[in-house]
């Protein structure tokens, strides 16, 4: 239940699986399969719910971003895709690459592109705001009210003399 509103997430009663891992109150573990997927499943019956294709090769994977209304997936590390909590239904998708997990702050998705972070409205996909930073993240970015936390690919870096 929402703290805010009071209401059940629309994805109360479904648990999100993901090859070998799952979010959203529920455990469960299976063979990678041989196209990657996201499957929602009725957490009281077990049976899925519905499912929707990510990727054809396992070094494209990127686990999606649940939220109470959404599940965001880049599928095949070129297209993202908002697709309803309940029925798995597309709600908006836009051309981005990427390999790195998708990131929520509020209301908004972030993805890293390349060099590149875009933030989308994440109830109706319109871009917000896109930046680029001096270097290219290399991991999980965290989102906080006012700064945008990068980890940094090139840590080890040396200081200019």
């Amino acid at each position: 239940m929402s703290m805010s509103t009071g209401r059940k997430p629309a994805c109360a009663g479904l648990a999100v699986t993901l090859a070998l891992t799952v979010s959203i109150g529920a455990a469960m573990a299976s063979p990678a399969p041989a196209r990657g997927k996201v499957v929602a499943v009725d957490k009281r019956t077990g049976r899925p719910a519905w499912e929707a294709s990510l990727w054809s090769r396992p070094d494209l994977a990127v686990p999606p971003l649940v939220t109470g209304e959404l599940v965001c997936v880049l599928e095949e590390g070129k297209i993202l895709k908002a697709l309803d909590a309940v029925t798995g239904r597309v709600r908006w998708q836009k051309p981005v690459a990427s390999h790195l997990p998708l990131t929520q702050v509020g209301g908004l998705v972030v993805a890293v592109a390349g060099d590149t972070a875009i933030a989308f409205n994440r109830m109706t996909g319109k871009r917000v705001w896109s930046s680029a930073p001096a270097s290219t993240p290399s991991g999980r970015s965290t989102i906080t009210r006012s700064r945008w936390w990068l980890p940094d690919a090139c840590s080890c870096r040396r200081a200019r003399r």
